[in-house]
């Protein structure tokens, strides 16, 4: 055998497949038992010298027979976890199908898609790997350790996509139906998430983040959203008391919601402007932001708790506010008197 030869074999289970076909004399038969066997497919090149002595085994995954791996530039993805690698390049990470699919059909735009074998064995997986290929975009197979390190999650999806920040403005935000959510500072990535993913489901019109919040594009922020941050308006680091005044000037009334103060939140009449303000996890509604509310409005705690987590007061009147502007649309259209 010369130096530089060597053997390609392909298939689910290559070693398998090798033990039975290959010759006694081949470099194989050199190491039966002395390499892992692999799950994820893909095609293994055995490189031997002259003398039949094994000098290195390369395993390259691969969907389909003859499709080549791509350098799928691990290194340049894992830096997204980073905030500053975010702002600087203006990408985030996005996982799951339905996440993908959704930004796509938002008009969003994908960089580069890295998926794992596993995503192959649900017919929308796979349908999701055609569409981005035929979109001439990079898709990129890659093992099932190396997706997970990449993913940065227990248990990864399978599908992970590269892409572009959206930008959004005040004024398209005000042109779209439901509550502005105003939020001071919220820090936690679970919280935010959450909040995002609430507010959209729940019709809000969007979601404004002072400075000193958690970034929206944090891949936890993003996984907590269920996606949500990539079809909901989310406005970063805005000046919240410019905002609040920008937003009085277009008739919108501020609701701030502070624990203990205020009027219990079922015993007010929701304007149909209505922007709704929370606060830090911990500190609140910073006082000089909470005097340009237009009122205060508080959930009532009938148990031995002293408060309640953020996302789940966000919930509680995203929902108490959608239902009371809708129940009183109805009334007005039957001509009858609004009382809530």
């Amino acid at each position: 055998m010369k130096r530089g030869s060597g053997y390609v074999l392909r298939g689910r289970s290559p070693r398998r497949l090798a033990l039975k076909t290959a010759p006694s004399n081949s470099p194989l038969a050199l190491v039966r038992e002395g390499y892992k066997d692999e799950e994820d497919g893909g095609i293994w090149k055995l490189q031997a010298i002259g003398n039949g002595l094994l000098i290195s085994v390369r395993h390259t995954p691969c969907l389909i027979e003859g499709e080549e791996r791509m350098n799928p530039g691990h290194k340049k993805v894992k830096r997204l976890f980073k905030k500053k690698e975010r702002e600087r390049r203006r990408e985030f990470i996005i996982e799951g199908i339905r996440a993908v699919r959704e930004f796509l059909e938002q008009g969003g735009k994908i960089k580069a898609a890295f998926y794992s074998q596993t995503l192959l064995d649900t017919p929308a997986g796979m349908n999701l790997i055609r569409d981005l290929k035929k979109r001439k975009l990079p898709v990129r197979l890659t093992g099932k350790k190396e997706f997970k390190e990449i993913s940065g999650t227990i248990t990864p999806q399978g599908l992970l996509a590269v892409a572009e920040k959206p930008e959004y403005k005040l004024q398209a935000l005000l042109k779209r139906e439901g509550v502005v959510l105003v939020l001071d500072r919220i820090q936690d990535p679970g919280n935010l998430g959450t909040i995002i993913r609430t507010a959209e489901a729940s019709g809000a019109a969007g979601v404004i983040l002072s400075s000193g919040s958690a970034d929206p594009y944090n891949p936890k922020v993003v996984r907590a959203s269920a996606g949500a941050v990539t079809c909901l308006p989310v406005l970063r680091n805005q000046p919240i008391r410019e905002i609040i005044k920008r937003l009085k000037k277009r008739g919108f009334r501020v609701y701030a919601a502070t624990p203990g103060e205020g009027k219990p939140y079922d015993r007010v009449r929701f304007a149909s402007l209505t922007a709704l303000l929370l606060g830090n996890e911990a500190k609140g509604i910073d006082r000089s932001i909470l005097s340009l509310s237009d009122e205060k409005v508080s959930i009532p705690l009938y148990g031995k708790t002293e408060s309640i987590n953020v996302s789940v007061a966000a919930g509680i009147l995203l929902y108490w506010i959608k239902q009371g502007l809708r129940k009183r649309a109805v009334r007005t259209i039957n001509g009858s008197e609004a009382v809530y």
